[in-house]
């Protein structure tokens, strides 16, 4: 009814288990194509992401089954798909692709963005870039087709399972952004260290954009620019990310009331 199919890109958004979908990504990719894309979110629960872990198995047939259709309406040609996962949406998104590569050709998905995927992105991508912040985009990588955006300081995606009894990669080498000099690595204990930091990983304040933790919205403007190949000279990310933070205080204020919804 929208008329999604006739626009030169589609983003397909999975959200967290409250149902809420980053609108900065949105905001992007809609600047950036002077409004030539249409984006797409299906829920699959209303309670936050750590009590939703119960809907995740219906998020993923709920996140396959959108997929699988868009690429049936696309099979004689359409728009450039793009996928978008942030936290407990991002993990939901890969497990809807069992076959990893394979079926983002088999469905015609042009390129992925996963941001701060709890407990890490699975190494099943083929070649892929993953970046703690923008500084880290490659010059020539742009012609990969999977993003993988990971603050090294994120506690939702350092807490790994078996970071109980092994010790991982980013506590045995040179330390990462925000990864303390003196944390050690002790069995059972870290894990418990990092499982109480998730819950202080993420302070959102509207306009406020920040690269630490689980908030990414000051890497968004850029990341998402080079992964879903949209071009952006420098200029135009000044001003893209001054309209960013413009829109996020607009929006926060209609949701709460202050401004009328229509204005």
């Amino acid at each position: 009814r929208t008329g999604a199919f006739e626009r030169s890109l589609l983003l397909v958004e999975c959200p967290a288990g409250t149902g809420f979908a980053n609108p900065t990504p949105a905001d992007i990719v809609e600047t950036l194509t002077s409004g030539d894309c249409a984006t797409v979110v299906v829920g699959y629960g209303l309670l936050p992401s750590f009590l939703s872990l119960d809907r995740v198995q219906v998020g993923v047939r709920t996140q396959h089954a959108l997929l699988e259709a868009i690429a049936r309406e696309c099979a004689g040609g359409g728009p450039r798909v793009v996928l978008y996962g942030e936290s407990l949406g991002a993990r939901v998104q890969q497990a809807a692709l069992p076959g990893a590569v394979d079926d983002l050709a088999r469905l015609g998905i042009d390129r992925v963005l996963w941001v701060g995927t709890p407990g890490g992105a699975e190494p099943c991508w083929g070649p892929s870039i993953t970046l703690d912040n923008p500084t880290q985009i490659p010059a020539d990588g742009h012609d990969a087709a999977v993003w993988l955006l990971e603050h090294d300081g994120d506690p939702v995606v350092r807490l790994a399972a078996d970071l109980t009894w092994r010790r991982p990669a980013w506590l045995s080498g040179p330390r990462g952004r925000s990864v303390p000099e003196d944390m050690a690595w002790r069995p059972v204990v870290t894990y418990a260290q990092v499982l109480v930091d998730t819950m202080f990983a993420q302070n959102v304040k509207p306009g406020d954009f920040q690269s630490h933790g689980h908030d990414y919205r000051a890497d968004l403007g850029a990341v998402v620019a080079a992964a879903y190949d949209l071009g952006v000279s420098p200029d135009q990310a000044v001003r893209l990310e001054e309209r960013l933070r413009s829109q996020e205080v607009a929006r926060a204020a209609r949701i709460d009331g202050l401004v009328p919804s229509g204005l």
